[in-house]
């Protein structure tokens, strides 16, 4: 199983840990929501289950194609995604897309 950082690696925006501090409109941020326990024999965890948010930043009207680039590198390095709900942060001036991104077997990163 891949990271998150692995996983997002080649979608030509940068990605990180919150804060971002470049100078990018378009960029992606993750934090681990949890671990759970999927599977336990013997008085050990034999299957650990993370959960990601991930924060998709957009500037212009690419918003929903920079959801799905981001979703599709997701998906293909096995991680199962929700979408939740756009906003506009009036501060940053930016849209910004919230998935979660949970993944058996996936390890923090």
């Amino acid at each position: 199983m891949k990271t998150i950082q692995e996983a997002l690696e080649n979608i030509n925006y940068p990605v990180c840990h919150p804060p971002y501090r470049g100078g990018d409109t378009k960029f992606v941020t993750f934090q681990l929501i949890g671990q759970d326990t999927i599977l336990f024999a013997e008085g050990k965890e034999k299957e650990t289950s993370v959960s990601y948010a991930v924060n998709v930043y957009c500037g212009s009207a690419d918003i929903m194609k920079m959801t799905l680039d981001v979703k599709d590198a997701l998906q293909y390095a096995g991680y199962i995604v929700t979408i939740e709900p756009e906003t506009f942060e009036n501060e940053a001036g930016l849209h910004r897309v919230l998935m979660t991104a949970k993944a058996v077997g996936a390890i923090y990163g």
